[in-house]
């Protein structure tokens, strides 16, 4: 695939690079002996070479009997496998706690614009729910901000995430980064910003880059700052716990297919640990929680692990996002000042950092 946004296959060219099956379940055998509970196995495209990837499900699934405590795995790779059933069928069996998914965005004409046309075959909310019928969550990440975006992009977004039940979405503003035919798109139309030219010397509050989290494009259906606080309330309204535990439940009742139960029960620390992070909850969160552990209980016990898991993740976003708010906050106020077309990119222009 050659996505415009994406610098992998501009470094690594169109060929798939695979590591025999054998070296890889010795290698999960030893990180297993080491105590590791979670392996991610690293592709740009998990299924990019597909006999290669049977091969290798089919080897982890023998190999998990073999193990003591089998880890939970997780990989990244496209839309397309929601077509394929033994693939999903290998995923579920092998003990996949999560697939990675860059699905980007609801919008067609965006997903056109980006050549990501590998997702616009078939109905993308149908496609998550068919992967997550195995008892496999996506973690999908999202981007606002292409040029046929319009502000209208950040409902339609959040609506999309919650029609398709995706416990963790990761959002992303549209960045243009160097090299990449979007960069050079985007350089030649005079609609990159050199964010590390705007930087140099400056002391914000907070003690921040924003570099790392500014868009560093001109949008074209919307102004940067316009991009910047759809973006800021999209996070906050994705990572409330309402929103949470509505896309939980849609992800709960979609399983017909429960993942293995742990062959152990949870340590009395695990156990002590759990309660101590619930009794440091607000009451109205403790309810949400409760609430979603006896959904699950009560529609697919087997997803209880997974509840718990994704619980934690969204407690670690909703810690991040103060800062966050903080950091776009501040970046706002700096461009509602500033005039930063005065620092456009030009070919050639190597960062400062």
């Amino acid at each position: 695939f050659r996505c415009e946004f994406c610098d992998v296959w501009k470094v690594f060219g169109n060929g798939m690079r695979v590591k025999p099956v054998e070296k890889v379940l010795r290698e999960v055998e030893a990180m297993v002996h080491l105590g590791m509970e979670d392996v991610f196995l690293i592709s740009d495209n998990f299924v990019g070479d597909k006999p290669y990837s049977r091969e290798l499900l089919r080897g982890l699934v023998g190999l998990r009997p073999t193990l003591a405590r089998p880890p939970r795995f997780h990989t990244e790779l496209t839309l397309n496998v929601a077509k394929d059933d033994e693939l999903l069928g290998l995923f579920a069996e092998a003990g996949f706690g999560s697939l990675f998914i860059g699905i980007e965005s609801p919008n067609a004409a965006s997903l056109k614009e980006t050549r990501k046309r590998h997702n616009l075959f078939g109905d993308i909310v149908e496609s998550c729910h068919k992967i997550q019928s195995y008892g496999l969550p996506i973690e999908a990440s999202m981007i606002v901000g292409f040029d046929h975006d319009t502000t209208a992009i950040f409902d339609e977004q959040f609506q999309f995430l919650q029609d398709a039940c995706l416990p963790h979405p990761r959002m992303h503003m549209l960045k243009a980064i160097r090299g990449t035919d979007l960069w050079l798109r985007l350089v030649e139309g005079g609609r990159v910003v050199d964010l590390d030219r705007i930087y140099e010397g400056e002391l914000f509050e907070g003690d921040y880059y924003p570099a790392q989290y500014a868009a560093n494009i001109l949008p074209a259906g919307m102004t940067r700052i316009e991009l910047m606080e759809g973006y800021l309330e999209l996070l906050e309204r994705l990572y409330s716990w309402e929103a949470f535990a509505a896309r939980m439940k849609g992800f709960v009742s979609l399983v017909q297919r429960p993942p293995e139960p742990p062959r152990e029960a949870p340590s009395e620390a695990a156990k002590d640990g759990w309660a101590q992070f619930f009794a440091s909850l607000e009451p109205t969160v403790q309810a949400t929680i409760l609430e979603l552990f006896g959904h699950a209980q009560r529609t697919s016990p087997g997803t209880t692990r997974i509840v718990a898991g994704k619980v934690l993740q969204q407690y670690l976003e909703t810690l991040k996002l103060p800062h966050t708010r903080q950091v776009l906050e501040e970046q706002i106020r700096y461009e509602s000042a500033h005039d930063v077309t005065k620092y456009l990119a030009v070919r050639g222009t190597v960062p400062s950092h």
